[in-house]
């Protein structure tokens, strides 16, 4: 069957005919219900399937159990459909469940009771996406092409984020995602030696935290320096390999027939360093707790977690009159604008000022003096902190560059002017 054909009738079947087999079970759903309550099943769910995503909730689930939150009487149960993506996932993380599997036809059959019972089911979901029915079993039939069956509000998931992030406070010691990785054999030969890796990350393609796309010419200079430090740069991502780095001989992972998500968390498990730009590939970092420079998100009040974290935002400039919004202004413009379910940089009000070669430099700098002597955080740090309102940075155990807020220390100011983003 060819997989387009495959792939509608996948989405029909989880956005027309699991919420009908949910709110009406016929025999089987009810029997496989009752299977699972007698047998203390509770099937992890709305794991999003994308890099970061399927990263963080993972993550968050394995935080929870080895944290000991979770009931360790339950049997944990990890389903998904076939594709290399999950594949992958289930084939690293089996160890931690009862039971993981990546066959359509299990998953396809247990979907509906999922979908229907709240109490056979964990949500370490940390977007705005579910996959099941909502307590009164309603549902929003989705967009062509998707199959979540309702999306929460920025506030609800907002929520999320912040029980995750008192989790890695809780938990700051562990890194479950990455405990036992190493690389296979395919990997190995690929990279010839997996000593000093620093990894980077470009983003051309203009969504949620990305606002404008990576200028690779920033990131040479900091390139040059960690290969005078005899680190091995490798171009990691899917993204093509800008022609600006091929002279400074970068091992383009990204475009190589070893590239898999299968690889991406063996390769960032062994990573010395990474430099990612504002997508989900950073979550790979954060929750392993390697050292790396997060660029170019817009997103100021959505940071990172992990303390070996230095970020670098994206600025957004007001087109009307040319003036970059404070600090305060933009950390609130995520949270104050019209709720209509995506998170679109709004470029027709705002044009975004990515990080420059300097500040990307510095960043590295700071990273690396961070891994090698822990440092409080400096009185530009604090400041920027001090102006976040959503809770997240507070929780949160990253830093802003704090050459970068030097550089742009007129946005610390708290003064709100009026964020327009609606």
């Amino acid at each position: 069957m060819p997989d387009y054909i495959r792939d509608h009738m996948q989405d029909y079947y989880d956005s027309e005919i699991v919420p009908a087999r949910a709110r009406n079970p016929g025999p089987v759903t009810t029997l496989l219900y009752l299977i699972a309550r007698g047998l203390r099943v509770i099937f992890v769910v709305n794991i999003a399937p994308g890099t970061g995503h399927n990263t963080v909730e993972i993550d968050y689930f394995l935080r929870r159990l080895y944290s000991g939150e979770l009931d360790r009487r339950a049997r944990y149960i990890f389903l998904r459909l076939p594709t290399n993506f999950h594949i992958d996932t289930v084939a690293l993380y089996r160890r931690h469940f009862w039971a993981a599997s990546s066959n359509r036809f299990v998953r396809n059959l247990i979907a509906p009771v999922i979908a229907a019972h709240p109490e056979v089911r964990l949500d370490c979901g940390l977007s705005r996406l579910k996959w099941h029915l909502r307590d009164d079993l309603s549902f929003s039939r989705p967009p062509r092409g998707q199959s979540f069956l309702y999306q929460v509000s920025k506030e609800e998931n907002r929520q999320a984020w912040l029980n995750y992030y008192r989790l890695r406070a809780r938990t700051g010691s562990l890194t479950p995602l990455s405990d036992g990785l190493t690389p296979d054999l395919d990997l190995r030969a690929f990279l010839g030696s997996t000593e000093r890796l620093a990894l980077f990350h470009v983003k051309f393609h203009v969504a949620n935290a990305t606002a404008a796309p990576t200028d690779p010419s920033a990131y040479l200079e900091a390139m040059k320096f960690l290969k005078s430090e005899g680190y091995r740069v490798v171009h990691v991502g899917r993204e093509p390999m800008p022609e600006v780095f091929k002279s400074l001989g970068v091992i383009n992972y990204a475009e190589s027939p070893v590239a898999s998500y299968r690889h991406d968390l063996q390769l960032f498990a062994i990573a010395d360093l990474a430099v990612t730009a504002g997508s989900g590939i950073a979550l790979l970092p954060d929750c392993m707790g390697v050292p790396f420079v997060y660029l170019d998100s817009w997103h100021l009040g959505m940071p990172m977690a992990s303390e070996h974290c230095v970020m670098v935002p994206a600025l957004a400039i007001r087109k009307s009159d040319g003036r970059p919004l404070s600090f305060r202004e933009q950390m609130d413009l995520y949270f104050e604008m019209a709720d209509k379910g995506d998170e679109i940089f709004p470029s027709d009000i705002y044009a975004p000022r990515n990080a420059t070669a300097d500040e990307v430099l510095a960043a590295v700098r700071e990273t690396l003096k961070l891994r090698d002597e822990a440092a409080a955080l400096t009185e530009a740090q604090e400041r920027f902190r001090a102006l976040d309102r959503s809770g997240l940075m507070s929780l949160s155990r990253a830093r802003v560059s704090d050459a970068f807020l030097r550089k742009h220390a007129a946005l610390l100011s708290e003064t709100r002017i009026g964020v327009t983003g609606s």
